[in-house]
């Protein structure tokens, strides 16, 4: 052992006993340059004794500010992790179409907690479900150097070239909630045809055939298409006629240029007003399906508008629903386990990203039914 290695023992030693003896007042701690004047020794030295201090956890270093004993008795307004805590083990990103209340938000949250206990930086995009940007982002994070990305898929006609690149290549991509048709990469989400089957069913145990299904278009992608043979299989399985007629599945075709461009509030007024045409052609219908919240929003001001009440006249089922909305559009609808999806994707992408074998590549997440109180026996025929 060398001379230097033995002085950062004994000033080591100093320091976590006179700590130990709640000798430093308010836990802060001498500098550096102080231990060296006071043992007569170089500034190397002192500064690998407090590096070991801070590696065990014992003292916090803060750049500007000085070191303090780790303890948030003393010292309840600085952060107390080890140094070794504080290592980033990568930079990672999610991206997804966008982060409301109804969905996103959670998963959001899950994200930042499990990125934050493995140390790890998260990078949040939004592509405003638009795959010009959606391509734009996936090469500016690439090009940044993050080590992996999770990924909600733009849905439309083609896939992003960037995307697929990249997957094949062997970089770290996990898809979250929705899957590329025909695109082998690892995915969390939830069972969307066995969840909307049991939503259907709801309406089905109360007598309910005559039932509307509200989609937006989802060419390329599994989880609408998913949602709508749900719907057909709860039909199935309780003999009853689907009738696509009642179906509303195109609501973006009545805009003139991508949706993505419009003001939201312009998009949500023709959403209703398509789907109060739909339903006044169809007076027959007693139930209706939404494979997302906002559609059943949507569907819910367009049954006030024809003078029906629900679920007194027409009964209404959601697929997510917005959990900070307190008042008349509290629904009944499956509720996802977002907060675990973030938190199981970024999981499952870090795995990767060390080399690990995940347990599954493949992570399907339970849902939830949320009664809502919009679902009533149909009316019989006088």
């Amino acid at each position: 052992m060398s001379v230097s290695e033995t002085l950062s023992d004994q000033i080591y030693e100093y320091v976590k006993n006179n700590i130990a003896a709640g000798a430093y007042e308010n836990g802060q701690l001498p500098t550096e340059a102080e231990l060296a004047k006071q043992f007569y020794v170089s500034r190397i030295t002192t500064k690998s004794a407090m590096k070991r201090l801070a590696d065990e956890g014992i003292i916090v270093r803060i750049r500007g500010k000085g070191s303090f004993v780790n303890d948030r008795s003393v010292l309840p307004l600085l952060p107390v992790k080890s140094a070794a805590a504080r290592e980033v083990s990568a930079t990672i990103a999610l991206v997804m179409g966008g982060y409301t209340s109804a969905f996103g938000l959670d998963i959001l949250n899950g994200a930042i907690q499990e990125a934050q206990r493995q140390h790890t930086h998260l990078i949040v995009c939004t592509t405003n479900n638009a795959q010009s940007q959606e391509t734009e982002i996936i090469s500016s994070l690439m090009a940044s150097g993050v080590q992996g990305i999770i990924i909600q898929p733009v849905h439309g006609e083609t896939y992003s070239k960037h995307l697929i690149q990249a997957i094949y290549s062997g970089f770290p991509i996990v898809m979250l909630d929705r899957r590329m048709q025909g695109i082998d990469a690892p995915f969390v989400g939830v069972d969307n045809r066995e969840l909307s089957r049991f939503a259907v069913e709801k309406l089905i145990e109360q007598g309910h055939q005559k039932i509307a299904l509200l989609a937006l278009p989802d060419e390329r992608s599994s989880t609408i298409s998913e949602r709508m043979d749900g719907f057909k299989d709860a039909c199935v399985d309780h003999h009853i006629l689907v009738n696509k007629e009642l179906w509303l599945v195109d609501l973006n075709a009545m805009f003139d240029q991508p949706p993505e461009l419009l003001d939201q509030t312009e998009i949500y007024e023709k959403y209703v007003q398509r789907i109060e045409e739909h339903l006044r052609r169809h007076p027959e219908i007693t139930a209706v399906f939404g494979t997302e919240y906002l559609v059943s929003k949507a569907a819910w001001e367009a049954l006030r508008r024809t003078g029906k009440s629900v679920p007194g006249d027409v009964s209404l089922v959601s697929f997510d629903m917005d959990s900070s909305y307190v008042g008349s559009h509290t629904m009944s609808y499956i509720k996802q386990p977002q907060y675990d999806m973030g938190k199981q994707s970024v999981e499952l992408l870090m795995q990767m990203i060390r080399h690990e074998q995940p347990e599954e590549n493949i992570c399907i997440l339970d849902g939830e039914w949320i009664d809502g109180g919009t679902i009533a026996p149909v009316k019989k025929e006088r």
